[in-house]
């Protein structure tokens, strides 16, 4: 793998590609690997009842051998094609296949510590194409993979596109479980967005991984809508979302709010929210900032907060007002 960063048909932003190895989980699901230590399979997460949301489609899932469930999955690329399909929230209908993960995080593994490993297999496009993909598990399979396929990262011509989108979802595979000894970083979409994985980490994982967890917006397509910042006082919480979103809305809107430590809740909600808005004369649309006043409740100094869109966790934290912003 350390000769493809020499390969010219990579761009300088691929260039570190190689070294790593990929997986996006929705932010409840990338929490719940952080704070147990271990990445399962599909049948063992099932089995244990780990699955918390699941970004994967129904008819993709149905094609694809069971065999391969009793495995854990990397991708050798970031910015796959199902990552398009779901990444972002977006209104019913909106997503491809009906599978989404509106608050993506990416995982990097070393590919080095991975692949090396006797029993980690590779597959050389979407193992869901059971009549065309091949698997293999030695260096001559690996070396075979035409990379430059997929890496291939830019517009896809019509002739190409279903070529290119299977390989994109290469793999390297392997069986059972996979402690996160070999993880590298865990980055998200925004700040925003990586308040929210701290929040829902428990204290011992915090101390453990709060080092790898990061932001790193190149490894997301952002077309659609997100929280970009939040600012929580025990006046206000503002959320600023993503301005230039393909998906708007509307959306039904909720922001819960537990204030402690009495944990008495309030609930601000709106039915049709949209979280752009259309600017005058034909301009783009600006983002839109949403402004939940706190003097129903007191003006608490300290609470938990939680935004949703249709149901979807978009955000969440705790407000502490004698502590330091993260």
């Amino acid at each position: 793998m350390a000769g493809l960063k020499e390969q010219s048909w990579l761009s300088s932003d691929q260039r570190g590609w190689p070294d790593s190895l990929y997986r996006f989980e929705h932010v409840e699901g990338a929490a719940a690997i952080l704070n147990s230590g271990v990445l399962l399979s599909r049948a063992e997460a099932q089995r244990r009842g780990w699955i918390r949301k699941d970004c994967a489609a129904a008819d993709i899932l149905n094609q694809t051998p069971d065999r391969w469930k009793d495995c854990v999955r990397l991708y050798f690329r970031p910015l796959t094609p199902m990552q398009y399909n779901t990444e972002g929230h977006r209104p019913t209908g909106e997503y491809a296949r009906q599978a989404s993960c509106p608050v993506p995080v990416v995982f990097k593994f070393s590919a080095a510590s991975i692949l090396t490993r006797s029993t980690t297999r590779f597959s050389d496009g979407n193992l869901a194409a059971t009549s065309r993909v091949s698997v293999g598990d030695d260096i001559g399979f690996l070396s075979s993979i035409p990379f430059y396929m997929v890496y291939h990262n830019t517009w896809m011509p019509a002739e190409q596109k279903e070529e290119l989108t299977f390989r994109r979802h290469a793999e390297a595979i392997v069986p059972n479980e996979l402690r996160l000894t070999a993880l590298r970083a865990v980055l998200c979409r925004t700040t925003a967005e990586m308040e929210t994985l701290l929040y829902l980490l428990s204290d011992g994982a915090k101390d453990r991984w709060a080092k790898c967890i990061g932001t790193k917006a190149s490894l997301f397509y952002r077309h659609w809508s997100y929280v970009e910042s939040v600012t929580l006082t025990n006046e206000a919480a503002v959320f600023m979302f993503h301005p230039s979103s393909r998906t708007p809305g509307p959306f039904a809107a909720e922001a819960r709010f537990v204030v402690l430590p009495s944990r008495k809740a309030y609930l601000w909600k709106n039915d049709i929210f949209y979280t752009t808005k259309a600017a005058k004369f034909g301009a783009a649309r600006a983002g839109s900032a949403l402004r939940v006043g706190l003097a129903h409740a007191g003006r608490p100094s300290d609470y938990k907060v939680e935004l949703r869109l249709d149901s979807e966790l978009a955000y969440a934290n705790s407000h502490h007002e004698d502590s330091i912003p993260f």
